[in-house]
């Protein structure tokens, strides 16, 4: 059994992933339209799933629910502009590569998985542990006094869905100077934006939010066969 960051996805983004890849190994034109397709439904997924839906069971601030706002807008916005400047002139035979680690990452829908079509990676030992500590904190009534624990760990969380599905993507695709460093600012931007969602919104959190709010943030966190 391995721990893996293993994310829902809808089934839009599902049929995108399969188009993708049926697309690519017939070498049609369409292909790289449908990659971006596929990156801006699994943008608007991982948002909805991380930052929009925590706000329908947890009592937010003005103040609080702004930080939240800023952050799925900064980080939309880059996703979306950044994805057609980096794969729009792509050639099916340029995204093989692309194609190979979508296929590694997809976990269909299964017992294990709660029967939910995913994208999954394994997750390093140290978080898996990390997280584990959390999760028992937070079912003892302890979350907020272990609040740095549990920051910590959605941030590496956080971390570790930019870099394996969002940036890793890129590092397959030739890009220019210009469009790199568009790619590095705005990545640190989002992921600047999402940090601030668990260290400025969870931190004002009373217990039942704050354990509601990680709780369904960890959701994600699996072990898979």
């Amino acid at each position: 059994m391995a721990h893996v960051i293993a994310v829902p996805i809808g089934e839009q983004t599902l049929a995108h992933s399969h188009a993708f890849l049926s697309a690519q190994a017939e070498g049609r034109s369409e292909t790289a339209q449908i990659l971006i397709d596929r990156v801006d439904g699994m943008t608007d997924d991982m948002l909805q799933l991380f930052l929009v839906q925590p706000t329908q069971f947890v009592r937010l601030s003005g103040g609080q629910q702004r930080v939240i706002d800023f952050a799925v807008s900064t980080a939309k916005k880059a996703s979306h502009a950044l994805t057609r400047q980096i794969f729009k002139k792509s050639k099916p035979q340029e995204l093989a590569p692309l194609a190979q680690l979508m296929k590694e990452q997809m976990w269909e829908a299964e017992t294990a998985n709660d029967n939910k079509p995913r994208i999954c990676i394994t997750i390093p030992p140290q978080l898996a542990q990390d997280f584990e500590q959390a999760k028992a904190l937070c079912d003892e009534g302890k979350a907020q006094e272990n609040i740095t624990l549990l920051t910590s760990v959605m941030d590496r969380i956080a971390d570790e869905i930019i870099d394996n599905f969002f940036v890793a993507p890129t590092e397959h695709v030739k890009m220019g100077f210009v469009i790199s460093k568009a790619l590095n600012v705005g990545v640190e931007g989002s992921r600047k934006a999402i940090h601030a969602v668990t260290n400025k919104v969870m931190k004002e959190l009373d217990e039942e939010a704050l354990v509601a709010f990680f709780n369904h943030f960890g959701q994600v966190v699996l072990e898979r066969p």
